[in-house]
């Protein structure tokens, strides 16, 4: 086994301490790298380990008082603990890292941190999102009422909740995710889409004023389960929390004991409060499924496309602020999302599906204009920090996955 001698400078000091305040207990610790000294790379037969260990500590700990749901076509494990009429609260988790396997990892406990070394030195495991993975379990041992979900592959595209069985979710009254780097943010817009509902930030805004040390503050994020459930059609509102890790997807990956610990205290403290109370999303002012626009075009203006497209080329890009027709935004503002954080990959499709007619020899990106929907009028909307586009039908606002360029073809429509 390597030595870590000094790793300080892997450290960062000057983040706010809250170490007297939150402190965790020897079992919870050892709880922690039991979870995390199974290495887990996205696709790798780790998850499956981790899984098994997961129904054997369950089985032990709780009998039949936990019904466990396995589902391994797809990698994705389900608990639901007690029985309640009046619905569930749900912590979420995915059982994936972006890390590769190592030689004898171990989790190390100095101070205030966690974080791991193999035979090749420091490296990654010690929060994305086995942070999350030990929340649930031990929001298991402490809540009486409560749902569980842990995905598969969510580092790899959400594979596990994207395939998540949603019948699950039908009793749930909101879920609580710990997969947010630092210890500030409380994500409740996860990449263009609003995963919470005002009563919701209403009930976490009077936790977060009740203790000067629960200075959490809402924020944007990026793509992680909880988002995925909602494109998939969860009704509830959610939060992807911080969860107290830093350097996240990196050799020098850590975990602050306390801040995890915090977190982890204020996601059970809103769950002791508000347990009973279903936070559900609006419906729709207006049917999605009636919803048209004005004309049948793409919705992206020509002097838009000349403005941006500087000399033709398409490797002059320059932002404006919203380049979406009045109908487009009113569209996206109704389905929970904002435009400002989709336009790119709708611009690009848009120029692309029509650069002949343009005059445009090039896009500054490639994006696939198939589809596999009931629907016309086709957005394509990706977020430009994955590699893989996402996309949404604007009629029904559904996240389209699989493609048919037949069926793009067949809708196709003039600028």
């Amino acid at each position: 086994m390597a030595t870590y001698g000094n790793l300080e400078n892997n450290f960062n000091t000057t983040i706010k301490s809250y170490k007297d305040e939150f402190k965790m207990s020897e079992g919870h610790i050892q709880l922690y790298k039991d979870i995390n000294e199974i290495q887990r790379p996205s696709r790798g037969k780790g998850q499956v380990t981790l899984i098994n260990e997961i129904i054997t500590w369950v089985s032990e700990a709780y009998g039949d008082d936990v019904k466990i749901d396995y589902d391994e076509v797809n990698t994705n494990l389900y608990l639901t603990k007690g029985k309640s009429d009046k619905g569930y609260p749900c912590m979420v988790g995915h059982l994936d890292t972006v890390h590769k396997e190592v030689p004898n990892l171990e989790v190390i406990v100095k101070g205030d941190r966690f974080f791991a070394i193999s035979d090749e030195g420091q490296c990654g495991g010690c929060g994305d999102d086995g942070n999350a993975i030990w929340a649930s379990l031990r929001m298991l041992e402490e809540i009486d009422v409560l749902k569980v979900a842990f995905f598969s592959d969510e580092e790899i595209g959400c594979v596990g909740s994207g395939n998540a069985k949603m019948i699950f979710f039908e009793d749930v009254n909101f879920c609580i995710q710990l997969d947010r780097r630092g210890n500030t943010d409380i994500i409740n817009d996860a990449a263009g889409t609003k995963i919470t509902t005002p009563e919701f930030e209403e009930k976490l805004k009077e936790l977060i004023n009740s203790k000067p040390s629960y200075d959490f503050k809402f924020a944007n994020g990026s793509i992680t389960d909880v988002k995925k459930l909602r494109n998939n059609g969860m009704e509830v509102a959610s939060i992807n929390l911080c969860a107290g890790y830093y350097n996240a997807h990196q050799k020098t990956e850590y975990t602050c004991i306390s801040d995890l610990e915090r977190s982890y205290q204020f996601a059970k403290d809103f769950i002791s409060l508000n347990k009973e109370t279903r936070f559900e999303f609006a419906k729709l002012k207006t049917d999605p499924n009636e919803f048209k626009p004005k004309s049948k075009k793409l919705l992206l203006d020509e002097d838009v496309i000349e403005y941006m497209f500087v000399g033709g080329e398409g490797d002059g890009l320059e932002q404006i602020t919203t380049p979406f027709s009045d109908d487009t935004v009113d569209f996206l503002e109704r389905m929970g999302m904002v435009a400002d954080d989709f336009w790119m990959g709708y611009f690009y499709s848009t120029v692309k599906a029509n650069k002949k007619k343009l005059g445009i020899k090039n896009t500054a990106k490639q994006t696939s204009l198939s589809f596999d929907c009931d629907h016309k009028y086709i957005h394509d909307i990706m977020n430009s920090t994955r590699d893989k586009p996402m996309y949404y039908c604007s009629k029904c606002g559904r996240e389209v996955d699989q493609v048919s360029k037949n069926h793009w073809l067949s809708h196709k429509m003039d600028i």
